[in-house]
């Protein structure tokens, strides 16, 4: 299939709800269906309006002229009116590319949300910098991992409810819940993913922080910024062996640009 593009606008969406918004956009860029994020100057260009439908008497009043050239999505809510469109809460942020391409008939229709076994090693990203997941995803994916990324704690958990992933790279100061507060919820809340490698990322490296860490349950520290050679040893110690030798990638090597 040819990667498309659904162009998206949200008109009155809570702060947490376009945080993980942003995050869904930037997880859409590894899949058939690419989401772009448009902002009021570019609304009228939209093809999708994402609007809370947790208060029907407030969707009259958030329809603005230039909807009528766009398919409208409830998130929440009662049924949507016809010609519209509903997404349940709580809605599958991870997923929402195939999720809008299966509502609007875009895509075909594909059962569950977890891909297909790769062979690859597994590697979430989760950082709020730009920079620094467009650094570690360029170092990642022509190593041979199978990436992702998530650009705050809330977004990263969602993904976990629906992927595996052998190592976790996690950024310590996130805006919403921070790294320790992820790292303690992936080891005690996400019971498939007690064996998930977490990895902190940060610029700190006082003795304290190294124990919030040890006792939020990380397994290893990087320190910003993080030097690729470093960032392949500590892969290496949580790849599992049997992705060496059985059709899978053979001891991936992170090189430096």
């Amino acid at each position: 299939m040819l990667e498309k593009t659904l162009r998206i606008h949200a008109v009155s969406l809570p702060p947490n709800d376009m945080q993980l918004l942003r995050s869904s956009v930037a997880l859409s860029r590894h899949q058939p269906l690419q989401l772009t994020l448009l902002d009021d100057e570019e609304a009228r260009y939209a093809d999708v309006i994402l609007m809370p439908g947790d208060k029907a008497e407030q969707r009259r009043g958030l329809l603005a002229p230039w909807t009528d050239d766009a398919k409208v999505v409830w998130l929440g809510g009662p049924p949507a009116p016809v010609g519209q469109y509903l997404i349940e809460r709580p809605v599958p942020w991870s997923n929402l590319s195939n999720v809008l391409g299966r509502l609007l008939g875009i895509t075909p229709v594909q059962t569950g949300t977890t891909p297909p076994r790769t062979g690859k090693p597994s590697v979430l990203v989760v950082d709020d910098s730009v920079v620094t997941r467009n650094h570690l995803m360029g170092a990642l994916v022509p190593a041979g991992f199978d990436a992702m990324e998530a650009d705050c704690g809330e977004a990263a958990l969602t993904l976990l409810r629906s992927h595996r992933f052998h190592c976790v790279l996690l950024d310590v100061v996130m805006p919403g819940i921070d790294g320790y507060d992820t790292c303690r919820s992936i080891k005690n809340t996400y019971v498939g993913q007690r064996q998930t490698a977490v990895v902190m990322l940060t610029s700190r490296s006082s003795p304290f922080d190294r124990i919030r860490g040890k006792f939020a349950g990380c397994d290893a520290y990087l320190t910003k910024p993080v030097e690729l050679e470093q960032l392949r040893a500590t892969l290496a110690r949580f790849i599992p062996a049997d992705l060496h030798s059985q059709g899978g990638v053979r001891s991936p090597r992170i090189r430096p640009a």
